[in-house]
C-alpha cells in the first residue's frame, strides 16, 4: 500500500486557478478594497469631522419610534475616524470596526489572488453548503443576531449620538 496521495487530497496543497491571469485574479480584492477605502478617504480629504456633528438630518426610524436603530451614529463615527479623530469611539465605533474587518477580508481576497488560490476557502464553502438545511427561523433570525453588537453600542453611546 502507498502511503502517497494524488494533489487534490493533500490537505496541504493550494488550489491554484492557472488559467486566469494574475491581474484578473487580483481584481476581485482591488475592486473589494478600492470599494472599501474611496469613500472614507473621500470623506477625510473633502469634509471635517466636525461637518458630520452639524448636518441636521433626521432618521426617519428614530424619528417615528425614538429608538435609535442598530446604524445609528455610524456616519458621524466614519466622518471622525476617517480624519483621524479618535472620538468616533463615542459614536457607534461598530461599523468601523467592521469596516476594518472588510478591509482585511479584501486584503486576504488579494493575497489569495496573488498566491493562486481559489477565492473562497474550503471552510467558506463548506458552510455554505450546509447552508442548504437552515430553517427559515435561522433566516430570519440570524440579521438581528448579526446586527445586536452594533445595536448594543448605539444604545450604550445614545447620549453622545444625541448631543450631535
Amino acid at each position: 500500500m502507498s502511503t502517497t496521495t494524488a494533489p487534490h487530497e493533500h490537505p496541504h496543497q493550494h488550489e491554484h486557478q492557472p488559467t486566469k491571469s494574475r491581474a484578473a485574479r487580483l481584481a476581485p480584492g482591488a475592486v473589494a478594497l478600492t470599494a472599501l477605502i474611496a469613500p472614507v478617504a473621500f470623506v477625510g480629504l473633502a469634509f471635517d469631522a466636525s461637518d458630520a456633528d452639524h448636518g441636521g438630518y433626521q432618521c426617519p426610524l428614530r424619528e417615528a419610534t425614538g429608538i435609535p436603530c442598530p446604524a445609528c451614529g455610524a456616519t458621524r463615527a466614519f466622518f471622525h475616524l476617517a480624519n483621524g479623530d479618535t472620538s468616533f469611539l463615542h459614536f457607534n465605533w461598530m461599523w468601523p470596526a467592521m469596516w476594518l474587518l472588510a478591509i482585511g477580508w479584501a486584503v486576504l481576497l488579494l493575497v489569495r489572488g496573488w498566491r493562486g488560490d481559489k477565492l473562497v476557502g474550503t471552510r467558506v464553502r463548506d458552510t455554505w453548503d450546509g447552508m442548504a438545511t437552515w430553517s427559515m427561523k435561522r433566516t430570519v433570525a440570524t440579521p438581528f443576531i448579526l446586527l445586536a453588537p452594533a445595536w448594543i453600542v448605539a444604545l450604550a453611546n445614545i447620549h453622545h449620538i444625541n448631543a450631535g
